[in-house]
């Protein structure tokens, strides 16, 4: 059921409290737009053909006490400062009575007093100019018993547009945005002034054309303002095919009742894309040699420059898929192509690792197949190692000379290898080469075979105590030599798969025996030195080494001394003076062990070590009567060892270089 009432009277008269209701329902709608009121279609007032309702007339009578009411002339309060209420006051002119009297919009900014029109004379009426607002005089409606009040707010506001054009196409992905376009403003729906063009040139947006503008018409009403796109080629509405636009607007008002309207015009294009997809296929014959990674790096180029990467692996089926791609960037066909990352074991090669091949699967161009080819074809490597001795500078009476080899790497795949090899030079065949090729060094030589291609490096050991590496020499462009270190190192593996690499390496160690010295000091009985003294050295066996005489400080020197055990006999003396009873014995080099050597506190700084004992080969000698040998010591002189005829004092020794067997004297001045 619906009511009707009347909610408020005309300025000086009283409200009506009648109600009419209407309730009830069509039972006959035979008009399509059935219209609520029988005296206009001719229609009887009955169930069939209307609603049960009342029918009756308004009538307001007009009031016999003053009215009041408020007119606001403030463009519909556009400042917004229009307060929610206002007091006007009554005053009895001679007796100063005061009556109080609130408008407001719940009462439609009109009021009755308690105060007869007859009575209107003897009051005057007044009131609060509110703060923003002038007042004019009151106005007295004589007809209806109506003081009506005017408060004027002169502000009338202001309207400032803003436009801009955003462009939502993939920056201008498919190179159909035009150079400009026009937008025209509109005020309440009539075009309004002339277009303006949003370009480039001024950043698609204009703020400074539509500005100032009236808020309200003549009629205090507020003007609606719009901005329209003009209609250019390609705005057909339709986002695949050309652009549709849409319009926001943002909208501020200050408090001096200026409007502020963001106008965003948006052109949206949905530019053509595509996915890409690359797939990984492996042809190693399944993975016979053990080495495919678990993983590989691809990355997706557009035009050559990196767009996504992607690891593939078995957990994705070695597959992947691009994210959504435009087709073209700035109206050019965009050139997507796949690239493997070489690393680790991708090569780009396929002896060692995998090279990596490009196709386009025949039933899809937009998947790539990546085919990783491993096929060994080459042997494995070697390295020959060539051990020379220098004949002139050997002797075998210390034993059969046996050096160890050992190489040792990594390959390619990161494994760690390591082996040994020895050669030994026997008494038979060191004659035999002698005589097959006399005065050329003596050789013999090993191999390491079935290497996996990688990076190895050779050194020698043993025989420490009689032979020292004279050079290192190589003809392999694979081999980097390490003089200082002893050392060789070949790069193996098939050509052109690194910058050095040969499948073969060879190096040849060239060797010599250490020379050592003896030196003598020849004193009398007190201590003074002999000059002219002969001595003879004779090696094991027998053989004069060299002959020599004491120089001015009592001294000769036997050097260039390889090991063996030699015999130094006294030939020649002073006159007046004894002869050594019996030869001075000498084994090069002296041996002494670690538990000698700390006992006695020999300083073994130059002395060579080889496992748990050091070797001597500069010997020094004090001889009398007695011949003592004179080692460097941190500590006092101790005796050490006895000769014939004497006693030998330790001193030192000193580490020198192997020569030839045949000795050379150096006299000392």
């Amino acid at each position: 059921m619906y009511e009707v009432v009347e909610t408020s009277a005309p300025a000086g008269y009283e409200g009506n409290d009648k109600k009419l209701t209407l309730k009830g329902e069509v039972i006959n709608n035979t008009k399509e737009n059935l219209i609520h009121d029988v005296k206009a279609e001719n229609n009887t007032d009955n169930a069939t053909s209307t609603y049960i309702h009342d029918s009756d007339t308004f009538v307001n009578q007009k009031s016999e006490y003053i009215a009041l009411k408020k007119i606001w002339d403030d463009n519909n309060d556009a400042a917004k400062i229009r307060p929610t209420s206002i007091t006007i006051k009554a005053t009895y002119k001679t007796t100063g009575d005061v009556k109080m009297y609130t408008l407001t919009k719940e009462n439609n900014w009109t009021t009755f007093t308690d105060i007869k029109k007859d009575d209107k004379d003897n009051w005057k009426f007044t009131e609060d100019v509110p703060q923003g607002y002038q007042s004019k005089d009151p106005v007295w409606d004589g007809v209806n018993y109506v003081v009506t009040f005017t408060n004027v707010h002169d502000n009338p506001g202001r309207v400032d547009i803003n436009v801009q054009k955003v462009w939502e196409d993939g920056s201008d992905a498919d190179g159909i945005r035009v150079k400009a376009i026009k937008v025209t403003l509109y005020q309440n729906g009539e075009a309004y002034g002339k277009p303006i063009e949003l370009n480039a040139s001024n950043n698609w947006s204009d703020n400074t054309t539509f500005h100032n503008l009236d808020k309200y018409d003549k009629a205090g009403e507020e003007i609606n303002y719009e901005i329209k796109e003009e209609v250019f080629d390609g705005l057909t509405g339709d986002a695949k095919t050309g652009y549709m636009d849409s319009y926001e607007t943002n909208e501020t008002t200050d408090a001096d009742g200026t409007t502020t309207k963001n106008i965003i015009i948006t052109n949206t294009h949905t530019p053509e894309t595509t996915q890409k997809k690359v797939k990984k296929i492996w042809n190693d014959n399944g993975n016979k040699d053990g080495i495919r990674p678990k993983s590989v790096s691809v990355n997706l180029l557009a035009d050559g420059k990196v767009e996504e990467s992607f690891t593939l692996s078995s957990e994705n089926n070695w597959q992947a898929k691009s994210k959504l791609l435009p087709v073209k960037v700035n109206g050019k066909k965009v050139n997507y192509t796949w690239e493997e990352v070489k690393e680790d074991l991708i090569t780009g090669e396929s002896e060692i690792g995998y090279k990596p091949t490009y196709d386009t699967d025949a039933n899809d161009a937009d998947l790539t197949l990546i085919t990783n080819t491993h096929d060994r074809t080459q042997p494995k490597g070697k390295v020959t190692i060539t051990k020379a001795l220098d004949p002139g500078n050997l002797n075998m009476d210390v034993g059969d000379p046996s050096f160890t080899f050992t190489l040792s790497g990594t390959d390619v795949y990161g494994k760690k290898h390591s082996y040994e090899k020895q050669i030994k030079f026997t008494k038979g065949e060191v004659e035999k080469q002698m005589k097959d090729h006399p005065g050329d060094p003596i050789e013999l030589s090993v191999t390491f075979d079935d290497l996996e291609y990688g990076t190895y490096t050779c050194n020698e050991g043993g025989m420490l105590k009689y032979f020292k590496l004279n050079s290192l020499t190589s003809d392999s462009s694979n081999a980097t030599l390490d003089q200082d270190k002893g050392t060789v190192t070949f790069d193996i593996g098939p050509a052109g798969t690194t910058a050095k690499a040969q499948l073969e390496g060879t190096a040849k160690f060239i060797n010599q025996m250490i020379q050592g010295s003896v030196k003598l000091i020849k004193k009398d009985s007190n201590g003074r030195v002999l000059k002219d003294v002969e001595f003879v050295i004779q090696s094991s066996d027998g053989a004069e080494v060299a002959k020599a005489k004491t120089d001015a400080a009592g001294e000769v020197t036997f050097d260039g001394l390889i090991p063996d055990t030699y015999t130094i006999t006294e030939t020649k003396t002073k006159e007046g003076k004894t002869l050594l009873k019996e030869p001075i014995t000498i084994t090069l080099p002296l041996t002494m062990s670690q538990a000698e050597v700390d006992k006695n506190n020999v300083d073994t700084s130059k002395a060579i070590k080889q496992g748990s004992n050091y070797y001597f080969y500069h010997l020094t000698y004090e001889v009398t009567n007695d011949s003592r040998l004179d080692l460097p010591k941190t500590g006092e002189w101790i005796d050490y060892l006895p000769l014939a005829g004497g006693m030998i004092l330790i001193l030192g020794g000193l580490f020198v270089y192997y020569r030839k067997k045949k000795g050379v004297i150096k006299e000392e001045s």
